[in-house]
């Protein structure tokens, strides 16, 4: 599966970015919004012409997912990648009201380009993020936009991609040259408890107003298909849920906690209230594992469950936790079973990022204890299990993470285990995730 000719689909994607210049106003601009693991990163290469620059978060380049997939699908084409984060430079003075720098892309991506594309591009979402503002100085004639959540949060971020697409509409006296006057006309503007201007709703939230939105903003200029509509020979995905229940000592700390946390309404319901003091973390570490808080205690109910899992594996395998803290000891965990672990996390240096997704991938790992860090870009077929230690309460962060394994290549059955400790709040968060997403969670 992993080396076979471009599916019918990825056909029809290719056909469509390249028609995109065509248009009459902003030819060659537009969004790819497949749902992850469709192989965006293969179309749009077969869609590139001439001198190409991808710009993508740091992580998924020192994956070695584009540099793979040049290699494999366009070893011709001209090539360069940059992160978001060094595709830029500051210059000048300070603005003394803004207390922010002038900003343009570095020399080595000043030039003009036969194609850009940006790769995660919700990471665009930012109107004043200095690699939002870098982005659009650059010159090219193609561009091209990709993500698996195109709008990640909230609908009006997809702001700073229209203008990407559609520049000339992008000027001050156009319908996108203004944040606020476009905003205006969609959603309901105006003073909110946190600012004097924001968006308190939208004007419109019925079918055919969201309708008559993606129509006059996207202008057909935006393309997403699903992996249930498109993919019927994926191998089968299940996802057991796996109650931890907590050691006495454990329920104990968890208990004294929660007093200070959580409130309880008349009708006997729990409100659990986030806070700024740290309670809500420390609630949340306890429910996960005591060596969070107590790194000198016995290893809690999860990960021995993890461990034991493990021990009967023969294949690699992620587990994935939201905290650092949760990666180490689930390393812990893989040496206790006998396994050669990895962690990759936020605070991995670059360089040692991009030895360890090679070397995972070589065999020379068995486990990849990771944050969620590792969410986005990545290709991890040579894994068929995801041992979710904690879960985000953004459910297309999960939704991401476990298709880092079910994906275009994967040969092998996955399973997907969800680790919970009950009478946590735990329970509460699976229970809101399974709102959103009831088909995988």
């Amino acid at each position: 599966m992993a080396d076979r000719k471009p599916f019918q689909y990825q056909d029809d994607g290719i056909a469509w970015l390249q028609g995109l210049g065509n248009l009459e106003q902003d030819p060659g601009r537009g969004y790819l919004g497949d749902e992850p693991g469709l192989g965006k990163s293969r179309q749009l290469l077969l869609a590139a012409e001439g001198r190409t620059l991808v710009v993508a978060p740091a992580m998924v380049l020192d994956g070695g997912v584009w540099s793979d997939e040049h290699a494999k699908w366009r070893p011709d084409l001209d090539l360069t990648t940059v992160s978001y984060h060094s595709l830029y430079e500051t210059y000048g003075e300070r603005n003394q009201k803004t207390k922010r720098f002038p900003v343009r892309p570095r020399p080595a991506y000043a030039g003009h380009w036969d194609t850009v594309i940006f790769d995660e591009a919700h990471h665009l979402k930012g109107r004043k993020t200095y690699w939002t503002l870098a982005g659009q100085k650059l010159e090219t004639d193609q561009l091209f936009l990709a993500s698996g959540t195109p709008i990640p949060n909230w609908a009006q971020e997809i702001f700073t991609a229209l203008q990407l697409m559609r520049p000339t509409d992008a000027r001050p006296s156009r319908d996108l040259g203004s944040y606020w006057r476009w905003a205006g006309n969609w959603f309901d503007v105006g003073e909110t408890e946190y600012a004097p201007m924001g968006i308190r709703g939208v004007l419109d939230d019925t079918p055919e107003g969201w309708l008559r939105f993606y129509e006059a903003n996207f202008q057909s200029r935006f393309m997403q298909r699903l992996r249930d509509d498109v993919l019927d020979d994926l191998p089968p995905l299940t996802n057991p849920q796996l109650k931890c229940p907590m050691s006495p000592e454990q329920a104990r700390v968890y208990k004294a906690l929660k007093k200070d946390y959580i409130a309880w309404t008349d009708d006997g319901n729990a409100v659990e209230a986030f806070s700024a003091g740290g309670l809500h973390v420390k609630l949340v570490q306890a429910a996960v594992g005591l060596e969070l808080l107590d790194p000198s205690a016995k290893p809690s109910p999860k990960f021995r469950a993890l461990e034991e899992n493990l021990r009967n594996q023969a294949q690699p395998s992620l587990a994935i936790g939201w905290f650092r803290d949760t990666a180490r000891f689930a390393a812990e965990a893989a040496v206790r079973a006998g396994k050669r672990p990895c962690v990759v996390t936020g605070a991995t240096s670059k360089p040692e990022r991009k030895r360890i997704f090679a070397d995972f991938k070589a065999g020379r790992y068995d486990v990849m204890c990771a944050t969620f860090v590792v969410r986005e870009g990545h290709t991890f077929v040579n894994a068929d299990t995801v041992h979710m230690l904690e879960r985000s309460y953004v459910p297309s962060a999960n939704v991401q993470m476990w298709r880092r394994v079910h994906r275009i290549g994967q040969e092998r059955p996955v399973t997907v285990l969800d680790y919970t400790t009950p009478g946590t709040v735990e329970v509460g968060q699976l229970a809101i995730v399974a709102v959103f997403l009831p088909f995988a969670w």
